[in-house]
């Protein structure tokens, strides 16, 4: 990457890092966050970890606070603060955004492979520059025959002769892909120049056109295509770097990126398994192969939702192309592999689950939470609750909230990678010859002295036909180009979106369709699928902000005065139309950005953090009951007891985590009826419980949730 793009990537992840670590304490813990807390607890204090296949998910996010919190001098659970339990998640955060930068310019398979989408327009394009200068007279001159032919030819490096309208591999090379190449193999090397046909008929000679010499004859030729922007050259940093910026700025992954649940890193292994997938088709090292194993066991330790988004890779590699996944994974011995990722991946989990082995039966229970795993009441929704409230925009109090912002770039990037496959399949399917170009007759054309039509010369006998005097020369004949209005006026920097980023957005979308079928619903489980739209989306914004007008012309314009003169008008309107429109793009996202996405972040990180009217905050605790009960606990003196009673009263037990010696839970059937020994008494329900003295404070814990605090 080039330094510029190297430092715009270290200023969106400083602005990934400025809306996910600040004030990660402020805002009250939310009754699942102190639950994992104290399953935490236990392996915290004593190195102990039972895995409940009915409830809590799975150990992974524990395993990894461990270290965490005794780097920062943390070794009970009194002593934990929130912005330390809430500090693995955020940085998990971070990770997210740096994969779904990665995610978006990896295409899995090698460079060259099939597995790159087109966005590039049937016509041939001009050349891009060569390492250190424009592209050449010839390779403008050869422009309009490639553009006659719909070829696709390839150069092996990132800058060539040639063109491909066939796409950019995963590293920025151009590649050649007319449908005959077997995915993940390299591109064959560009024929040889013949002047008769190419292999399929599709391709004319590699070899440039030698450019009709000025004449009366000769046309104006249009202006020559602008050459590959230097950042498609450099390998399309720009649909990373706004991958990144999109899942940076995403609502959804910042307001949980600051929450300890395990969505976040659930989203981060569930990139990371394709990615690191990718790279060993790309690759063919066994060692990405046995990474992504190691990935895939740590998924599947981290939450029961594995499963679902294990068949959403299932569902999305057949189809997209199952004939072709299923030759790639012939080609690349992937089959051959496998067992020895599996047995990565089962390592990994078993020893998770198990404590390093301490606990041999939680392994399989992991596998049996899939048919016994219980989900707690309350969070019964109807099937449109993720569209209608999560993904798309949503009045909520002064604002519109939701993820729509980065679907509606996604929705750009498939419309782009859906056009362009019913581009290359419309090529494919009329497989037409390159138009010739407008030649004299045969008999004009005929050099004195050589016989044509075989032994016994042409028809009628005798030799060939001297030209006639009047006749131009082969070397004046009219060649054959386009007017400047047929001309592509610019080329886009994203040319194509590779392979993993479309996997992603499929597996996406068919995972939003399986949690919308399930009654169970809360905002979190939307965490992978926003995250597996990101790389998608960052495309679509590319190509909507990083199109640059036309470079100009590397070869001078041909043919009489009054022609060239005629043609400078078209070329200059071309660029200023190609300047307008990457102006108006800009400013249509950076109004997206700032109007959609920035007012939620501002709520989400500040204002509104715990404001229920917001989509994504879920069963807050709120602030006057936070208050409250750390008021109370604090008013305790040494040795004073107090008694929780009622059901669903989390998250109180994080205010007496410190004193849990010295403090009973207990269902309100089962509460002492002398309650005399506790010197703090609260009592939770739906319904407000009574007052036992005049001036209990009664104070909401959640919405619909109260809690009686009555001082003895």
């Amino acid at each position: 990457m080039r330094p510029l793009a190297i430092l715009t990537l270290l200023c969106v992840m400083g602005l990934a890092a400025f809306l996910r670590l600040p004030r990660l304490g402020e805002r009250p813990m939310h009754a699942d966050e102190a639950v994992q807390a104290y399953i935490f607890a236990d392996l915290l204090e004593h190195g102990k970890y039972r895995y409940d296949p009915a409830h809590y998910h799975g150990p992974l996010p524990h395993f990894i606070n461990l270290p965490l919190m005794r780097a920062l001098g943390v070794r009970e659970l009194g002593a934990l603060q929130p912005w330390q339990f809430r500090l693995q998640p955020a940085l998990a955060g971070l990770l997210l955004v740096a994969l779904a930068a990665l995610c978006a310019r990896r295409g899995g398979g090698r460079a060259g492979g099939s597995g790159i989408l087109p966005l590039a327009p049937a016509a041939g394009l001009a050349a891009p520059a060569t390492a250190g200068g424009p592209a050449s007279a010839s390779s403008a001159s050869a422009a309009p025959h490639a553009i006659a032919s719909s070829s696709s030819l390839s150069p092996a490096g990132p800058a060539g002769p040639a063109v491909s309208a066939a796409g950019l591999a995963g590293d920025g090379r151009w590649t050649m892909d007319d449908g005959r190449n077997p995915i993940g193999s390299a591109s064959p090397a560009a024929p040889a120049a013949d002047p008769a046909a190419s292999a399929d008929g599709l391709a004319p000679a590699a070899g440039p056109v030698a450019p009709p010499a000025d004449g009366p004859h000769a046309v104006a030729a249009g202006p020559a295509p602008a050459a590959l922007p230097a950042s498609a050259a450099a390998g399309l940093p720009a649909s990373g770097l706004c991958a990144a910026l999109l899942a940076a700025g995403s609502p959804l992954l910042v307001y949980f990126s600051r929450m300890a649940v395990h969505e976040t890193l659930l989203a981060c292994l569930a990139l990371a398994v394709p990615l690191l997938a990718a790279r060993f088709l790309e690759t063919r090292r066994a060692g990405w192969l046995l990474a992504a194993g190691a990935a895939l066991g740590g998924l599947h330790a981290t939450k029961e939702t594995w499963s679902i988004i294990a068949f959403s890779w299932a569902a999305a590699a057949v189809a997209l192309a199952p004939r072709k996944t299923w030759r790639l994974l012939r080609e690349t011995a992937a089959a051959r592999m496998a067992p020895a990722a599996a047995a990565v991946a089962l390592a990994v989990s078993f020893l998770l689950y198990s404590n390093l082995g301490r606990h041999p039966r939680a392994f399989a229970d992991a596998w049996l939470t899939l048919f016994h795993y219980k989900t707690g009441g309350g969070h019964d929704k109807p099937w449109p609750y993720y569209l209608a409230d999560i993904l798309t925009f949503r009045a909520a109090g002064h604002g519109w909230h939701g993820e729509g912002v980065l679907l509606i770039f996604a929705a750009l990037g498939a419309a782009l990678a859906a056009a362009a496959l019913l581009e290359r399949r419309r090529r494919l399917r009329r497989r037409t010859p390159p138009r010739p170009a407008p030649a004299q007759s045969i008999d004009a054309a005929k050099p004195a002295g050589i016989r044509f039509g075989g032994p016994a010369g042409p028809p009628g006998g005798g030799a060939a036909a001297v030209p006639a005097a009047n006749t131009p020369p082969m070397s004046a004949a009219p060649a054959f180009t386009l007017p400047a209005s047929a001309t592509p006026a610019f080329i886009p920097p994203m040319s194509a979106v590779p392979a993993l980023p479309l996997f992603l957005a499929l597996s996406s979308l068919v995972q939003i369709a399986v949690y919308s079928t399930i009654a169970y619903k809360t905002p979190w489980l939307m965490l992978v699928p926003v995250a597996g739209l990101a790389p998608l989306a960052g495309h679509g914004l590319a190509w909507l902000i990083a199109r640059r007008p036309p470079a100009p012309s590397a070869a001078p314009l041909r043919g009489t005065a009054a022609a060239r003169i005629a043609a400078q008008p078209a070329a200059r309107a071309a660029a200023i139309h190609a300047a307008a429109r990457r102006a108006a793009g800009i400013a249509a996202g950076l109004l997206l950005l700032l109007f959609g996405a920035a007012p939620q972040l501002r709520d989400a990180t500040r204002d509104r953090a715990t404001d229920p009217a917001l989509p994504l905050v879920y069963a807050p605790t709120l602030p006057a009951a936070d208050a409250a009960l750390r008021a109370a606990v604090a008013a305790l003196k040494p040795g004073e007891l107090a008694a929780v009673i009622g059901a669903d009263y989390w998250p109180i037990p994080w205010y007496f985590r410190a004193r849990r010696d010295d403090t009973g839970y207990y269902e309100e059937f089962e509460a002492p009826a002398d309650l005399s020994p506790f010197a703090l008494v609260v009592r939770c329900g739906y319904a407000p419980p009574p007052a036992a003295a005049p001036g209990d404070p009664l104070v909401e814990l959640r919405p619909g949730y109260h809690a009686r605090i009555s001082r003895r």
